[in-house]
């Protein structure tokens, strides 16, 4: 639960370059050592997600170095980041939202006219 919290906290330490911080307020919210697998598997996910969103290529010390941005191409393929699926889980969720509010004012409005 915390971890969520702070999530944010964590973007910007990675963000600007203290990557020995971030792992350590990791460590310190799982109550585990850095060197636990899943203490190591939190920070690498958070630091890809950095990467993703900067389009930057950050090395183990957390010092940027520009790379390509993220291409169209990039979002809508497979891959290990799982693009295509994330993308398609948010069109897909945002259409059924759509399409239960048109039929929730329909209802309101065909009630209504009783």
């Amino acid at each position: 639960m915390y971890l969520h919290l702070s999530t944010y906290h964590l973007f910007r330490l990675l963000k600007s370059g203290q990557s020995a911080h971030a792992m350590a307020v990791i460590s310190a919210l799982e109550d585990k050592p850095p060197e636990d697998r899943k203490v190591q598997q939190i920070f690498l996910a958070i630091k890809e997600a950095v990467e993703l969103e900067e389009g930057a290529s950050l090395d183990v010390e957390g010092k940027g170095k520009r790379s390509k941005k993220t291409s169209l191409k990039e979002l809508f393929s497979g891959g290990r980041s799982q693009n295509f699926r994330r993308v398609a889980l948010g069109v897909a969720i945002q259409c059924f939202q759509q399409v239960r509010l048109w039929l929730i004012v329909r209802i309101w409005r065909y009630n209504r006219s009783y």
